[in-house]
């Protein structure tokens, strides 16, 4: 390693880890002197992973608050230091943290406003991929259906919402400062979130749908999928319910592509 990769590793560790190592490396001076600059340049450091960060959740920061915000993000920063180079990625675990660390586990609504930011910014930054459409599907043979296995857009992701985070988002993320109360949902409810051209869209799943797609993200065939709805909700009408989905997740463009299996 070179020198000035070396003082580079030295620097890192001494603002994300407390490893005051680097000052023995710094130029010749008062100790003291030398430990109140290490503090500013950290200080300094987490003030902008937190800027950073409030950019990248900016409803979440008017849902709690500046001061509490301030306050989730710090402990964060602290618990899980970036190893990541590109300051897109700090705020990637944050959703995680919050559902998991009290107490903010105990409002799983943060943690969810915080999945649902984090979510529609990947989707929007997620690699292109083919649109499929309708009429990609006009000249599949009849007997080729049954085994069809379609792809997912690289954009999309599933979650799941225990609360009425949905509603708050949409109350907030135009600016405005009233929401709705806080509320638990009666069950939990899966979410999808994608990118339709350039613009990145959410929308909360049926469960049967949900159970769907989540199957069609594991590779199960068309007809596997039939078979998965008449267990669900009735045979009569499994195929037309299937299909239906998937005309829908057709139209919003959801999949890129199919192969038969």
């Amino acid at each position: 390693m070179g020198r000035f990769a070396e003082l580079q590793d030295l620097m890192q560790h001494a603002i994300l880890a407390g490893d005051s190592r680097v000052l023995e490396t710094l130029a010749p001076g008062g100790q003291e002197d030398k430990a109140v600059l290490l503090d500013v340049y950290r200080s300094a450091y987490v003030l902008r992973l937190v800027e950073i960060i409030g950019n990248d959740l900016p409803v979440l920061k008017a849902y709690l608050g500046e001061t509490n915000f301030n306050g989730l993000c710090r402990t964060f920063i602290k618990a899980r230091p970036s190893t990541n180079r590109n300051a897109r990625w700090v705020s990637q675990g944050l959703a995680d943290f919050a559902a998991a660390t009290p107490p903010w586990a105990d409002h799983p609504e943060m943690g969810e406003i915080a999945w649902l930011e984090r979510a529609l910014g990947n989707a929007f930054d997620a690699a292109d991929a083919p649109v499929l459409g309708l009429e990609d599907l006009g000249a599949v043979a009849a007997d080729d259906w049954p085994s069809l296995v379609f792809a997912l857009r690289p954009s999309l992701e599933l979650g799941q919402f225990t609360t009425n985070a949905g509603d708050i988002w949409i109350e907030l993320q135009d600016g405005g400062e009233d929401h709705p109360p806080v509320a638990a949902l009666d069950e939990p409810q899966a979410v999808a979130v994608w990118r339709e051209g350039l613009t990145s869209k959410w929308r909360m799943l049926p469960p049967e749908e949900a159970m769907l797609l989540r199957a069609v993200h594991d590779g199960v065939p068309f007809g596997a999928l039939c078979e998965m709805a008449a267990v669900f909700a009735g045979a009569d009408t499994a195929a037309a319910r299937t299909a239906g989905c998937l005309q829908g997740w057709l139209c919003a463009g959801m999949l890129s592509g199919w192969k038969t299996g």
